[in-house]
């Protein structure tokens, strides 16, 4: 198990890793004159090759649907060299089957001109720096985390001081920003919601683990090293071992990756949003690790109903207070005691879900989104 979870995190690890730096010769953060536009028609979005079911991915279009809705002209441009539009539109329909805009690569638009040009990531900044228009960062997560102290991580925190409008997909990215690269920044939020209608909630009857003999918890998984792949596997093993010491046993599905190989637990692969809808409202417990921003999952979790357990130095607790997770480091006889402790008294499962719930009946994408559309509206007005 060990070694299999080692190799697991080094494969992680390298991945970004391996690229070769001479290949980014071309980037420079020279500090740009950002220039408020008179009026907001055109809008593009600077990003990465689109992936089924990406999270940051889904958020773009979903911001970028609202705002098309609303009468603005909205592009999508795929920083790609091997950019094909067929196989992109495809693979944005599997983020987002309605989604609103037009999908172009980047080489395509470079020479036209903007109102607003939204960089989505690190990479993105350094092509969105080379348009025509207003830049803003849409910051989705605080990526010189992403990469071990070095060259990328330095690269990933100049962005932030070049000048570029700086959008936080919630506090956690702009309190990261503030205290590790400069506490003078300007930085506007939006809130980080769920889609309410993907994944429905089911009143669940928690006493009923007391006397259960046989439990399931769904992992989410992926091949990146901020999502603590090791440890989850870890911790996985830890309670299937636990468990069963007490004649329970702990099945695991693991989820999110699809070649991978998992001990102490079954693979499901990428799961469309109705495969995960039901697998959450059939397990009994969650697994999620936000070691940077927060992702979609544990609001999807949750708002089925189902008691998560999440990494107690992460991002968790920007968004929730501690009490909402089972809050698990390397102590895994300290979590293990908590979830028996909250089966033993279904109290705390059924207090925990009545503040979740009520935490969640105020995210929508819908108001996410017009927090987004008032602070461009913002950028003209305030002109």
């Amino acid at each position: 198990m060990l070694n299999s979870v080692k190799a697991f995190i080094r494969k992680a690890m390298g991945k970004r890793a391996n690229r070769n730096l001479l290949s980014l010769d071309w980037i420079n953060a020279v500090p740009i004159e950002n220039v408020k536009p008179q009026s907001v028609k055109s809008i593009v979005f600077v990003i990465p090759p689109i992936s089924k079911g990406a999270g940051g991915h889904t958020s773009i279009l979903r911001i970028g649907t609202y705002l098309s809705s609303h009468g603005y002209d909205v592009v999508y441009a795929v920083d790609s060299t091997d950019f094909e539009e067929p196989q992109q539109i495809e693979q944005a329909k599997g983020c987002l089957s309605n989604y609103l805009g037009e999908i172009k690569s980047y080489k395509s638009i470079e020479n036209n001109h903007y109102d607003i040009v939204i960089a989505t990531d690190v990479m993105s900044v350094y092509y969105a720096q080379r348009l025509s228009g207003y830049k803003i960062i849409f910051v989705q997560d605080y990526e010189p985390l992403f990469f071990a102290t070095g060259d990328y991580s330095y690269i990933a925190k100049q962005v932030y001081k070049m000048g570029f409008h700086l959008i936080s997909l919630g506090e956690w990215n702009k309190q990261m920003i503030l205290k590790h690269v400069d506490d003078s920044l300007s930085i506007d939020t939006i809130q980080f919601p769920y889609e309410k209608s993907e994944y429905t909630y089911l009143k669940r009857d928690y006493s009923q683990l007391k006397t259960q003999k046989k439990l399931s918890l769904c992992a989410y998984l992926r091949n990146t090293p901020r999502r603590m792949p090791g440890l989850c596997q870890l911790i996985s093993k830890s309670l299937t071992e636990k468990f069963a010491n007490d004649g329970i046993e702990l099945s695991v599905f693991y989820y999110g990756e699809t070649s991978l190989k998992y001990e102490y637990g079954k693979n499901l692969g990428k799961l469309n949003k109705k495969q995960l809808n039901q697998l959450y409202r059939d397990c009994d417990f969650g697994l999620v690790a936000s070691g940077t921003n927060i992702s979609l999952v544990p609001y999807e979790m949750m708002a089925t109903g189902l008691p998560i357990i999440e990494l107690k130095d992460g991002s968790f607790p920007y968004f929730f207070d501690d009490s909402d997770a089972f809050l698990f480091d390397l102590n895994y006889d300290s979590l293990y005691n908590e979830i028996k402790r909250a089966i033993a008294n279904p109290e705390i499962l059924v207090e925990r879900d009545k503040k979740i719930q009520d935490k969640l009946k105020n995210l929508s994408w819908d108001k996410t989104a017009q927090e987004f559309k008032k602070i461009i509206e913002n950028v003209v007005n305030n002109g």
